[in-house]
């Protein structure tokens, strides 16, 4: 489905610029490993908590209450948003749920990435105005009951803020980055930008295949697997690669065996005390 306005032709600009840079920065770190090997570690780590354990794990499937007021909580909503990755937050807090019920559904499933390849399972630029439309079982009911789970992020004023205004946002953000630390723009939030885009194909295709080194260790109704090198390759940080497990239960929990080392539990578990309510 197309949608063509001014915000979506302006994130389209926003993501392709930092698909580029980012591209760019993962280009010169892979030729120059040697030497440059770190900002890929620091990349990785940092879209990981942005996307992975703050937006999709604490935001959606809400291991713990959130403390809104929290400046831990803000800050995270913040650069979540000027992602424009996983975020906005209460985007995917209200529709993630569809696909932990339709997994490999089809058209019900809204991250079946035999249909959504091309945007929503690569984050591309694109997916902001163009999509394949999901067919939601229930309709208003289920996004009504979807709204009343996520009120907390659906009414709070600096969520609202920092999405309604996310594209001169993301602009003053990426010009004061760039005067004063453009080192950390580019070969991090850029090159975290192109990584997540990396990370949410392997999630979406290994996740839902069986690729050298799948597994399941629960008996889902859908094709879920885990796979070790997937997730290895993020440093044990990117809990859903571990799929299977992910979909196998309602827990935060995503190491069920002795070679599962979730390293990503550990941040998530960490982050308890800075933006949870007491």
């Amino acid at each position: 489905m197309w949608s063509i306005n001014l915000q979506s032709i302006s994130l389209f600009i926003l993501v392709s610029v930092a698909w580029f840079f980012g591209g760019s920065a993962l280009i010169n770190v892979v030729s120059d490993f040697s030497n440059q090997w770190y900002w890929l570690l620091i990349a990785i780590a940092y879209t990981t908590i942005l996307n992975e354990i703050f937006a999709h794990q604490i935001c959606n499937h809400k291991p713990y209450e959130l403390n809104t007021k929290s400046w831990t909580f803000k800050l995270l909503v913040f650069l979540t948003t000027v992602d424009h990755a996983w975020g906005p937050i209460t985007s995917i807090s209200t529709i993630h749920d569809n696909h932990h019920e339709h997994a490999d559904k089809g058209i019900t499933d809204n991250a079946d990435w035999r249909r959504l390849w091309y945007n929503v399972c690569i984050l591309a630029p694109w997916m902001f105005i163009y999509q394949s439309q999901t067919k939601y079982p229930g309709g208003k009911e289920w996004h009504s009951k979807q709204s009343r789970k996520n009120n907390d992020l659906l009414d709070d004023n600096w969520v609202f803020f920092c999405e309604y205004f996310r594209v001169p946002l993301t602009v003053v953000f990426w010009v004061i980055m760039y005067l004063l630390l453009p080192t950390i723009l580019f070969n991090v939030i850029f090159l975290g930008r192109v990584l997540v885009s990396v990370f949410m194909a392997m999630t979406a295709i290994g996740g839902h295949n069986k690729l050298p080194f799948g597994y399941r260790n629960f008996d889902t109704d859908d094709r879920s697997h885990n796979n070790l090198i997937f997730f290895y390759l993020t440093l044990g940080l990117w809990s859903t690669m571990l799929h299977n497990n992910h979909h196998g239960t309602t827990s935060d929990r995503h190491s069920y065996r002795w070679f599962e080392i979730d390293l990503g539990n550990w941040v998530l578990r960490s982050l308890k005390p800075l933006i949870s309510k007491k």
